[in-house]
């Protein structure tokens, strides 16, 4: 017999040299196309888009969600002048002699402020450009799997190569083999998943720039029933309350000069729309209509201050901001105080004054419907409901739900069909596997889980941590949604909902990261926040949803 044996036999030996060759020279390929390249627009690139950038604005803006939360956050005080001074005096009394050094650098203001407009920036440029990313990677893959991105995990797992084919085709990945090299991805489903999220949170990025450069907003708008309250901002438009019940419902009328263009039902939740116009109602208080007379009968004018005119009634609201009123009656010399009743809401509580010598002549809590008498002059309080309104013209609103409901549906997905791929071949040891940890480690293991139990153990190992962010994604498109319906506005601002909107965001980076621990407290998070709203869901819910 020849040396070299027989041709068939030779041409077998050689042939299986050669693939096996070609196949080391691929994972060889896959591994050096894995190192970071020496080209400066390509590593420029590579940060842009890599995770450790979109992880560490996202971390920033959880920061200054929390300093929001912590730090009393000042209103607007060219739009409230009231709220703002009581908020001034508050926060000054708190704080002491630091007020001054934290509201100069921004810290009371951060909602409004340029860091946060700088951080959305950023993190509008970091969406961009994966998304970019994302559709290039999605073309390159439209025909077949493509090798494992940056800095791919490498084992040798002693499973055949067609095991490993098997087992990553049961798990609902596309495989594709050249020679004895296995490619496997996830495309479309995880591909989809990952433009909508990048998608979906440039279209809110952006439908909040269009709202904030064209529309406006006014809140804590105050109407009594009758009265009627201007837009204003160059509109011909005003309001008129017609009705309000104690269901928190009622009728509003939308005028332009003093014809009535669009009336409508109000209620909480269920604003009123015209056009790009739309009239929340955020709330109701109590009002008091006063009116007096003598004792005779003769009608006794009232003043609400020294600089109005007198009126035979008047109309004014016990807010937060103002939770006591005055009123003189200069023909009477007497001066009237009325709050909310000190141990009883359905009281109210009267103090009368003789003006000229400031001596207290009546105090007491009262009921509705009654006459106080003071000297010779007789006053009526009859206390009603006003309505809090908020008004905005948002003219990027369509383009932030539809964000929002991408957004979603991105989440979903991706967290639970990620991008993942994978190549794998033969070697000397078994096979070689190239890919995500999570993924690569699973699969080197398996031969090892040959029971159910172990089997369910794997599985919860590599998805449960995702069930936090799923949560927090979850409860956070509930909190939008509630929050748009209520007062027009994206993200409450109550101060839990702010660190709830902080744990969501750090949530995101964590899945950022590639430790596990951070991941896990994710889930540690979502375990936290779900027994807050299973013992007190009002803090989170609250009604009118």
């Amino acid at each position: 017999m020849d040396a070299t044996g027989p041709e068939p036999l030779r041409g077998f030996f050689f042939g299986k040299f050669v693939t096996r060759g070609m196949a080391n020279a691929t994972v060889n390929a896959i591994e050096e196309s894995a190192r970071p390249r020496a080209d400066p627009w390509r590593i420029a690139w590579d940060h842009l888009t890599g995770n450790t950038l979109l992880a560490a604005v996202l971390l920033a803006m959880a920061l200054v969600f929390a300093l929001a939360a912590w730090l009393p956050q000042s209103p607007d005080g060219a739009s409230d002048p009231v709220a703002f001074s009581r908020w001034r005096g508050e926060t000054q009394t708190h704080f002491g002699s630091s007020f001054a050094l934290l509201q100069q650098i921004g810290l009371f203001s951060l909602e409004r402020g340029p860091l946060l407009r700088v951080l959305l920036a950023s993190l509008a440029l970091c969406l961009s450009l994966r998304l970019v990313e994302s559709l290039q990677s999605a073309w390159r893959a439209r025909r077949s799997p493509q090798p494992p991105g940056l800095t791919p995990l490498a084992l040798t797992t002693q499973q055949p190569l067609g095991d490993v084919a098997a087992h990553l085709r049961k798990l609902r990945f596309r495989v594709a083999a050249e020679g004895e090299v296995v490619y496997a991805d996830r495309f479309p489903v995880a591909d989809s998943g990952q433009i909508a999220i990048y998608l979906g949170a440039l279209l809110i990025i952006v439908g909040l720039a269009v709202s904030s450069a064209t529309g406006w907003r006014v809140g804590n708008v105050t109407l009594g029933l009758g009265q009627m309250a201007p837009l204003g901002h160059g509109t011909p438009y005003s309001l008129r309350l017609d009705a309000l019940d104690s269901n928190l419902t009622g009728q509003i009328t939308l005028l332009e000069e003093s014809d009535a263009i669009a009336p409508g039902r109000l209620a909480v939740g269920q604003p009123v729309r015209q056009g790009d116009l739309t009239v929340f109602l955020t709330g109701t208080g109590l009002a008091i209509r006063a009116s007096a007379t003598f004792t005779d009968g003769q009608l006794l004018r009232l003043q609400a201050s020294a600089a109005s005119a007198p009126a035979s009634e008047l109309l004014f609201f016990l807010t937060r901001d103002e939770p006591d009123r005055y009123m003189a009656a200069p023909e009477a010399g007497l001066v009237v105080r009325v709050s909310r009743g000190t141990d009883n809401l359905q009281l109210i509580h009267v103090q009368v004054y003789r003006s000229k010598t400031g001596h207290l002549a009546y105090e007491g809590d009262v009921p509705s419907e009654t006459q106080v008498n003071v000297d010779n002059a007789s006053f009526s309080l009859r206390p009603e409901a006003f309505a809090a309104l908020a008004i905005a013209r948002d003219t990027g609103l369509p383009v932030t739900l539809i964000g929002a409901v991408i957004l979603a549906l991105g989440l979903v997905t991706a967290a639970f069909w990620p991008i993942r791929q994978l190549a794998a071949t033969t070697d000397a040891g078994g096979t070689k596997l190239l890919g995500e940890a999570d993924l690569v480690r699973a699969l080197e293991s398996k031969a090892m889980l040959v029971t159910r139990r172990r089997r369910w153990q794997e599985a919860f190992t590599s998805v449960g941590w995702k069930i936090g962010p799923a949560f927090l994604s979850g409860m956070l498109s509930l909190l939008a949604a509630r929050s748009l319906m209520r007062n027009g506005t994206l993200w409450p601002s109550s101060a839990l909902s702010l660190v709830f909107t902080v744990a969501w965001l750090a949530s995101c980076a964590a899945m950022l990261v590639p430790q596990r621990a951070p991941r896990w407290a994710a889930l540690a998070l979502a375990l936290a926040l779900l027994i807050v709203v299973i013992s007190r869901p009002d803090l989170l819910i609250g009604p009118g949803l």
